[in-house]
């Protein structure tokens, strides 16, 4: 608050002979904008954005302080938390996340800034252009999606060192604990999910604007869907000695595990049958790895209804 007063104090030398009520010294704006965390100075324009309140104005607002805060985040975890972990036992994680984070902090900031030129201009067309700009940006999508994968190669490191640092960086933090920032552009997925659902909640059901930005949504929900779905490939993909395709790819979700028996002569041996969204596989199970495995890919199936009316695939 200091640096507010500071600059824009504004010193009126004839206030002791005006009448009240009297001006206020300092532009009320400056007072508002103080209470948004991460906000200075020249961001006093979001309320002439405002003058003209809507529904949608407050979730433009709503996701642009969020932003602010996130990429606060970010470059507190580049340049204070991971020079700090470097030569301790956790320094790993430095060395697994720091480059896609600087890439996920270069668009965010760019995003920062688009917003911010945006919302200054204060045109009738300002909500429009921000959520044009939002729509059109899929390569942070594959960012925050590569930056999961990267994560979770790190688990449970990443939660032991939160549990074993959390207090230092307390006061930086508001107390929040380091795994909460380092799952940060995770949870940006759900943060953008839920945004896309109010704001087009606000704009007429036969609004473009409404269609564009539903549509964004879905394909971010695709995408939290893909990346819940890695580790569970990935702990596939581990179960055989040589994997008969590529198992970890986007798209791809594991759809369940199970056992069957296949008669040959007078044996039965067991298999692990495996469906995925887009390929069934089976294999020999032999201790904790799988081998000789066959794939079929689910598009050059057929269902079919036997005379018996039981279903089989051919």
């Amino acid at each position: 608050m200091e640096d507010f007063v500071e600059t824009k104090f504004c010193y009126d030398p004839n206030w002791e002979k005006r009448e009240p009520p009297f001006h206020l010294a300092i532009d009320p704006r400056f007072f508002q904008i103080a209470q948004f965390p991460s906000f200075s100075f020249p961001d006093t324009f979001v309320f002439n954005s405002l003058e003209n309140f809507t529904q949608s104005s407050q979730c433009i607002l709503d996701f642009y302080i969020y932003e602010k805060q996130f990429s606060q985040d970010i470059t507190f975890l580049l340049d204070v938390i991971f020079p700090y972990v470097q030569d301790s036992r956790f320094s790993r994680i430095a060395t697994v996340l720091s480059s896609i984070l600087t890439k996920i902090n270069e668009y965010h900031l760019n995003l920062i800034s688009q917003f911010t030129q945006l919302m200054a201009e204060s045109s009738s067309t300002y909500i429009a252009s921000i959520v044009h700009y939002l729509t059109g940006n899929k390569i942070l999508l594959n960012l925050h999606q590569d930056y999961f994968s990267k994560l979770n190669s790190l688990n449970p490191l990443d939660t032991a060192f939160s549990a074993a640092e959390s207090t230092h960086f307390s006061k930086e933090l508001d107390g929040r604990p380091l795994i909460m920032i380092i799952h940060s552009p995770i949870r940006w997925f759900s943060v953008i999910i839920d945004f896309c659902q109010k704001f087009a909640n606000t704009l007429p059901t036969n609004d473009p604007l409404a269609s564009n930005i539903l549509q964004y949504g879905s394909i971010v929900s695709e995408f939290l869907v893909d990346t819940d779905s890695i580790p569970k490939l990935e702990q596939v993909a581990k179960s055989f000695i040589k994997e008969p395709f590529p198992i970890v790819q986007t798209g791809r979700s594991l759809i369940r595990i199970g056992h069957a028996y296949k008669q040959c002569r007078k044996a039965t041996t067991e298999r692990t049958i495996i469906l995925f969204s887009d390929v069934f596989v089976y294999a020999q199970p032999k201790g904790n790895v799988l081998l000789a495995p066959a794939f079929y890919w689910l598009n050059n199936f057929n269902v079919s209804d036997s005379s018996n009316e039981k279903k089989f695939c051919s």
